[in-house]
């Protein structure tokens, strides 16, 4: 085996994040970290390499414990915002506020390399939902008024597809906040952003990203009545299955197909059933 420094291409890069993002934890987890440092050389490096280093590394420096290598790290990564992110979460789960707060402010700072606005308001909207879980309501509506406020800088959008689905975690973190009102409108707003789209298989797997934040934010049944159709048999399948994650969420069941068995539920003006199966009691009035 040869001396020469392996190489440090954006694939395996990605795959090492993967791994560590997937890894339940332990000496498993510590042994990766460091192998992966080591063999790069990071530690000796990082100012040149980190660019390249996966934001997954330093969070899961952060859910060892080891706090002072995770933000040593993290501010040398290309999107260190992602990485400030990642690692508010992990405070925000510890329970940690003072850390979070410092790290949610890390997240913001201006001087962090410019991301793209869908990028940076979507990253908000993660640290505002990590705010409402630690009870920093304030805190929370701040963050999501930001990432509002990012995503309306541009009246045309060329990554409208980004932005829809940005604009549905935000709606979603709304949401935890208890402001479903608003968070029901910004859900209707990104739908109309992501049916509008073209081509329609884009059109069709963007609507999909969404279908469960439309669901978590109005409910199973109101979701299945209004969201638009993806006029895609598969991706058709990803909203359904979408839907019935956050009916099981909600604690309630999904009927067969093309209905609810809720009282109140009501067939997707978009199924392919021909008629509902359900009992009576389905509200739907398809016989």
């Amino acid at each position: 085996m040869s001396g020469a420094e392996p190489s440090f291409d954006g694939p395996a890069v990605q795959q090492l994040g993967d791994l560590l993002s997937a890894t339940a934890g332990g000496d498993a987890l510590r042994e990766m970290c460091i192998l992966a440092m080591r063999r790069h050389r990071l530690i000796a490096f990082v100012a040149d390499r980190g660019q390249s280093f996966p934001a997954a590394i330093p969070v899961a420096w952060a859910r060892l414990g080891d706090w002072s290598r995770a933000e040593h790290v993290a501010p040398l990564i290309l999107h260190s915002m992602e990485a400030y992110t990642g690692l508010a979460e992990v405070a925000a789960g510890n329970g940690d506020v003072p850390r979070f707060r410092r790290l949610v402010d890390a997240a913001r700072d201006p001087a962090r390399p410019s991301t793209s606005d869908w990028f940076r308001a979507r990253h908000l909207a993660v640290l505002g939902r990590s705010a409402a879980r630690l009870g920093a309501t304030g805190l929370a509506r701040d963050l999501l008024r930001e990432a509002e406020t990012v995503l309306r800088r541009t009246s045309v959008a060329p990554d409208a597809d980004h932005r829809g689905e940005a604009m549905a975690a935000v709606a979603q973190a709304y949401a935890a906040i208890g402001a479903r009102r608003h968070a029901r409108q910004l859900i209707a707003e990104a739908e109309r952003q992501l049916d509008g789209l073209r081509p329609a298989d884009l059109r069709a797997y963007r609507l999909s990203l969404i279908a469960f934040a439309s669901a978590e934010v109005r409910g199973a049944d109101a979701a299945q009545r209004s969201f638009p159709d993806p006029r895609d048999p598969a991706y058709t399948v990803r909203v359904v299955a979408a839907f019935a994650r956050a009916a099981a969420g909600a604690g309630t069941a999904p009927g067969p197909a093309g209905c609810s068995t809720r009282p109140r539920g009501a067939c997707r003006p978009w199924t392919t059933a021909p008629s509902c199966t359900a009992s009576r009691s389905c509200g739907c009035g398809r016989r």
